[in-house]
């Protein structure tokens, strides 16, 4: 991963995870809150930071679960999507196979991006899981050495 310190990592966690929780309802899978945008996945990921940087108020440290039960999730930008993701997940993902920008923490100029996944829509999430373009960090290999820094720091298990 390029151009993101680990603390600067931690603080994107942080702020998205703290997002989701204040926003996400249980009535429904949905996490789509509009960024305000319109143009590249990059565009739009910087709209996600800042609205999330700018609305939070109440940041919480790290404690001994920074992803309050929830999952890390490897999406690989593709073009043209084939919309098997949102098919499989009822809408959850989007007609690009993206997931809600509420769940972006990091995207990658390398074509990627790493999503934080509320613990109650992780079975909503699963169906998507192709093991390739769409995968949980845990079962990557390669972002391995990405993952084992997350793991020293106590970020994931």
């Amino acid at each position: 991963m390029e151009s993101i310190t680990l603390a600067q990592f931690k603080q994107r966690l942080l702020e998205t995870v703290t997002w989701c929780l204040s926003v996400m309802s249980m009535d429904s899978v949905s996490l789509r809150t509009p960024p305000d945008v319109n143009g590249s996945v990059a565009e739009q990921y910087k709209a996600v930071v800042h609205k999330q940087t700018d609305v939070i108020l109440f940041r919480p440290e790290l404690d001994e679960n920074p992803l309050a039960g929830g999952r890390l999730l490897f999406v690989r930008l593709i073009d043209p999507a084939d919309n098997t993701a949102s098919t499989v997940t009822e809408g959850f993902f989007d007609f690009q196979n993206l997931p809600p920008w509420d769940t972006w923490v990091y995207y990658s100029e390398d074509g990627f991006l790493l999503c934080w996944i509320p613990r109650p829509l992780v079975a909503v999430v699963q169906p998507a899981i192709d093991g390739q373009n769409i995968a949980w960090l845990d079962g990557l290999e390669e972002l391995a050495p990405f993952r084992e820094m997350l793991r020293s720091e106590g970020i994931v298990d």
